[in-house]
């Protein structure tokens, strides 16, 4: 597991979690446009802080597929959530 210290807290995501977070973020991208893309983009808000853990734990794993996938997921919630510098900061750690 990896942990990461975001604003006092620390996210721990194991493999099963960070896949989870892959399958949530999957479904969000799909419902971007539609009429409740604000409540998939409140899902994962609360799960915002998992973000960066989730990219390393499947990075560590070596399932950089599955990195890759989390990150492209994230592309239409990132500029919707002002955390489009947090996204491409994962898309660089996953394509280093």
């Amino acid at each position: 597991m990896i942990a990461y210290a975001a604003a006092f807290t620390i996210a721990l995501v194991d493999a099963p979690a960070a896949h989870e977070l892959l399958n949530l973020a999957e479904e969000a991208s799909r419902h971007a446009y539609e009429r409740d893309a604000a409540d998939w983009t409140e899902r994962l808000d609360a799960r915002a802080s998992e973000l960066r853990p989730a990219v390393e734990t499947l990075v560590a794993a070596g399932d950089h597929l599955a990195a890759l996938r989390l990150v492209a997921a994230l592309r239409v919630y990132a500029q919707d959530s002002g955390r489009a510098d947090v996204v491409r900061s994962l898309a660089d750690h996953v394509l280093s």
